[in-house]
Formats: C-alpha cells, sequence, structure tokens
C-alpha cells in the first residue's frame, strides 16, 4: 500500500515526534511504500507574528508542496499527524484536490490541546 505520512515536528522532540517515526519504520517493515512530508518549527521563528498566524490558518507552500507529492506518488492512504502550524488545514485541502485515495483521509488527533479541522 502507498501511504503518505504528514507531520509538523515540534522544537523539542516529544513523544508525538516518536510516534510518527515509529509508525512509519513499521510500515515500512511491513512492506508499505511510505512518503513523508514533515515540517519543523524551528523555521518559526524567522516568521513574523503574522506570517505564523496566516499559515497556521492557510499554509500556502504546505497545499503546493502536497499537491505535488500527491501527484508524484499517488499514496492510497493519507495519514496526518500534527498539522500545526506549518502544515494547517490546507494539507487536508490538498489530499482532497489531488484525489490521492478513494478512502477517507486519516487524521490522528494525539494532542488533547488540538481541535479538529473541517474537511468537506
Amino acid at each position: 500500500m502507498k501511504i503518505l505520512v504528514a507531520h509538523n515536528f515540534y522544537k523539542m522532540p516529544g513523544g508525538e515526534d516518536q510516534c510518527v517515526a515509529t509508525e512509519v519504520a513499521m510500515l515500512r517493515a511491513h512492506g508499505h511504500e511510505v512518503t513523508q512530508y514533515c515540517m519543523r518549527n524551528e523555521s518559526i521563528d524567522s516568521m513574523s507574528r503574522l506570517d505564523l498566524a496566516s499559515r497556521t490558518i492557510w499554509s500556502r507552500p504546505a497545499f503546493h508542496e502536497l499537491r505535488q507529492l500527491f501527484r508524484a506518488h499517488r499514496p492510497q492512504i493519507a495519514h496526518f499527524h500534527n498539522t500545526l502550524p506549518l502544515i494547517s488545514p490546507a494539507g487536508y485541502y490538498a489530499a482532497r484536490a489531488e484525489k490521492c485515495a478513494r478512502r477517507p483521509d486519516l487524521a490522528q488527533l494525539s494532542s488533547s490541546l488540538r481541535q479538529c479541522a473541517f474537511v468537506p
């Protein structure tokens, strides 16, 4: 199976970051083709508050980069872990725009601080 895993890594590594690495390793060990799309929060240090806020709501770079990955790899499942702040809900819309899967997209909400994003 072809799977795309998207995750926004924290500045200080934590349990969710380790969970992503473990899941990717497990999926590959079982013969699945896994493509990763990862962002790192270190890059927010160079952003203005306005840029960060707007990117948290809608990340144009992530939308375009993910659409390219979906076109190139044609995953059957898009598995989203942490999408804030640098991937944003735009990641879900990129998956839908490219019709990357006939199955619903999978969002794993590991953090109790996050809200569910609306995906039409």
